[in-house]
């Protein structure tokens, strides 16, 4: 017998050695991308007859119908969706470490395609799903439709200045201020207030 404890075959990932079923097939625990357990034949992770908890039979059924996901033809909306759950949602994806593993998640009501639909609407052209506060997952009061300039101004690595009941990046201040963003780097890194930063005019 192989153990499989740990392998991941599509969206389910081995737990631990389940019991066998009465006819003395093996059985494994896993784990499913959308975060319920399913009890699986081992025959059937290897052939990759079973794929998921059943969670993907049902969005694929949903998925053709509100016509956002067909063959050969997947909308932005739906695209997007599938990239939010890749990051939070799976080890291998390659932007995991900033995502699921440093505990973004998704809202278990955004695990279903069709309620994310509803609650963000179609994704506009040229937009990005951004979150407004980074250190939180995404659900409908954190996100919203952004530019990538926006969504660029927003990561976690940019300074982040509150001034005046707003918070925002520098590039974004200095675009509203008409100040130099060089200089309010400059006052920034040199010790002075933010109010100092953003109050007075560059000389």
């Amino acid at each position: 017998m192989i153990d499989l404890t740990g392998q991941k075959f599509n969206r389910l990932t081995v737990i631990r050695r389940d019991k066998n079923t009465k006819h003395g097939h093996t059985t494994w625990l896993c784990m499913c991308n959308c975060g319920k357990t399913s009890v699986v034949r081992g025959y059937h992770l290897l052939s990759g007859k079973i794929k998921s908890c059943g969670c993907l039979r049902v969005e694929s059924a949903s998925n053709c119908l509100h016509g956002h996901s067909r063959r050969n033809k997947i909308s932005p909306t739906y695209h997007s969706w599938v990239r939010m759950k890749g990051r939070c949602n799976d080890p291998s994806n390659n932007r995991y470490h900033r995502y699921g593993g440093r505990g973004i998640t998704v809202c278990d009501r955004w695990l279903k395609f069709d309620n994310f639909l509803s609650d963000m609407g179609e994704r506009p052209d040229g937009h990005q799903l951004d979150r407004i506060n980074n250190d939180l997952g995404y659900y409908k009061e954190n996100c919203r439709w952004v530019t990538p300039v926006q969504n660029s101004r927003n990561r976690s690595k940019n300074n982040l200045l509150s001034f005046r009941g707003k918070t925002q990046c520098i590039a974004a201040w200095a675009e509203e201020l008409g100040i130099n963003k060089s200089t309010i780097q400059s006052r920034f890194w040199r010790g002075w207030s933010i109010k100092r930063t953003l109050s007075e005019q560059h000389k």
